[in-house]
């Protein structure tokens, strides 16, 4: 397989016939997205809100496991 500028060439071979065939590939143009604007505050929002959600399910799962084990240990 050989590159040259903005050109890419290969070859495919059947090993049950020993056919190849070459094939080309130019690139003409790279293609270029710009960023989008991206709002921080509602970027923290979207993550903010599962954190805590987690963070505050973790938390009451530890206490009400604490409170099971008090009562286990009667």
């Amino acid at each position: 397989m050989a590159t040259q500028e903005n050109n890419i060439v290969g070859e495919i071979c059947s090993k049950v016939t020993n056919d190849c065939q070459t094939m080309a590939l130019t690139i003409k143009e790279l293609p270029y997205q710009e960023l989008l604007n991206i709002d921080y505050s509602v970027a923290a929002q979207f993550w903010g809100i599962p954190f805590t959600s987690v963070i505050g399910l973790w938390l009451f799962s530890k206490g009400l496991g604490a409170v099971i084990n008090m009562f286990k240990g009667v």
